[in-house]
């Protein structure tokens, strides 16, 4: 198990970098597997079955995936990244920017979410104790924890006591809680908030709601394994800042950086491999978040003396295609190096030996796309308990135009649709839609469903550059990109 004190700390296994027919190949098999998981349960999903339902051999789900447990883990290596992604880079309260103890509640409460729809799954995949402990995800969970106890000026075995409150979000214990002691979610949820505000010694008025944390659907665990190795996607490599630090007091070398992110315009010396950029967001006081093309690290930082000090960093560990193999060192050695840095006229500088970085505010080279007259796609369709890709919506490819004459029209990705349309300061209401009526196969029909639903009445909506995301207020919403 990697020591949460190591300096570069994974979120999943790394994986040798696969050429695009490899990553399809991968796909394939995860997508027969969570096909059986959703007809049959976890219990149908054998490596024999796997063959049979992807049209291969057996051998080759073996060479693949080496084991049960291997394939399995293969199965939730997207959720876990979702949950950690959320937690380092996403709104609070489970993200950057609410105190402490309401981040370590929301993360409970996200990780028992994922136990609950999931368990089985998860528990097939813990395989000997030396997975179920020792994985990269775990020491990046268990580094979470620590430095929230830590935050919280929790005293003692901080490592211990985060060890004591993970405990009780296993799979098998927290299965065995529901299906046989008959505890229902709600009640366990509480009672780990209880443990968690007892630890930090906080009191239980200002208790944090019940919270459902988007969990990816299986489908998305395959799609996302071919879109990140074969694609460019700007979501890969979002680091953007999320934390509202309006309210801080200046009273730290970084006070214009905290809750910014920029992004690299002009490097000197030695090259990004793969061409970048680099970025780099300061998500809260004494965070850091950086990309260089590929994977992403998050960590503490200390801009004292003009100097980048950074802590122990997350990364995830994607296989990088082609040139940004070295993205991810170049990255590093950057960092590792302790480079100085300058802020002037809008411009954020770092100078290490042998290269210097020119960053600019994301917000001027990527702004926002405007909500009228953007032609958006519908990347995913969003749901209470999951948001969900596939490559039936990639192929679908549902669109809409909000046009400045009132009118919406755009594609279900089978049938064309065109209606009225008003956009207010954070909410847009939409319909009745009129739509063609064209018979759709199965699995564009649900598709259609979905994205009709969400367009029909009132959305609130959100734009972060080039995307936007609509949601209803019953938890469904679609995912959508500017093209």
């Amino acid at each position: 198990m990697p020591s949460v004190n190591s300096p570069l700390l994974p979120l999943v296994d790394a994986e040798v970098p696969e050429r695009c027919d490899a990553a399809r190949n991968r796909k394939l098999l995860l997508d027969a597997a969570a096909e059986l998981v959703a007809a049959r349960g976890v219990d149908a999903v054998t490596m024999e079955a796997v063959a049979a339902a992807a049209g291969v051999g057996k051998g080759t789900v073996f060479r693949r995936f080496g084991s049960r447990p291997g394939l399995m883990n293969a199965l939730l290596d997207h959720t876990e990244r979702e949950l950690q992604n959320a937690f380092m880079f996403g709104p609070p309260p489970l993200g950057p920017g609410a105190d402490p103890v309401r981040r370590l509640i929301a993360f409970g409460r996200a990780r028992l979410d994922i136990v609950t729809v999931q368990g089985d799954v998860l528990r097939a995949a813990e395989g000997s104790p030396d997975v179920r402990f020792g994985g990269p995800a775990r020491a990046v969970s268990l580094r979470h924890v620590v430095t929230l106890l830590t935050q919280a000026g929790v005293d003692g075995d901080v490592e211990l006591l985060a060890v004591a409150l993970l405990a009780p979000l296993e799979a098998g214990l927290v299965l065995h809680q529901i299906r046989v002691l008959g505890m229902s979610h709600d009640r366990i949820a509480d009672g780990w908030e209880d443990l968690a505000r007892r630890i930090t010694r906080t009191g239980s008025a200002d208790r944090v709601g019940r919270m459902r944390a988007p969990l990816a659907a299986l489908v998305l665990l395959s799609a996302a394994a071919t879109s990140i190795a074969c694609s460019s996607s700007a979501d890969s490599r979002d680091t953007s800042a999320t934390a509202d630090t309006t309210s801080l007091a200046p009273s730290s070398p970084g006070d214009a950086l905290w809750g910014r992110t920029f992004v690299s315009t002009a490097v000197t010396g030695t090259a990004i491999p793969g061409g970048g950029p680099l970025e780099v967001a300061f998500p809260e006081r004494d965070g850091i978040a950086m990309s260089a093309g590929c994977n992403r690290g998050v960590g503490s930082v200390d801009l004292a003396d003009g100097v980048v000090t950074t802590g122990p960093i997350a990364t995830t560990m994607t296989a990088c295609p082609g040139e940004l193999v070295g993205a991810d060192k170049w990255m590093t050695d950057l960092f590792a190096s302790r480079p100085g840095w300058t802020y002037v006229d809008d411009v954020l500088t770092l100078a290490a030996p042998g290269v210097t970085v020119v960053l600019a505010d994301k917000k001027t080279t990527d702004p926002d796309r405007p909500v009228v007259g953007t032609a958006w796609v519908v990347e995913s369709l969003i749901g209470p308990d999951a948001v969900v890709t596939s490559t039936a919506l990639d192929a679908a490819a549902p669109t809409l135009t909000i046009g400045q004459d009132g009118r919406a029209t755009g594609s279900t990705g089978c049938n064309r649709f065109d209606g009225p349309v008003r956009v207010g300061d954070s909410t847009i209401t939409l319909g009745p839609l009129a739509t063609t009526r064209t018979a759709c196969p199965d699995d564009l029909a649900e598709i259609e469903r979905t994205v009709l639903h969400v367009l029909d009445g009132e959305v609130t909506y959100s734009v972060e550059g080039p995307s936007m995301r609509l949601l209803r207020a019953d938890g469904t919403g679609l995912g959508l990109r500017s093209v």
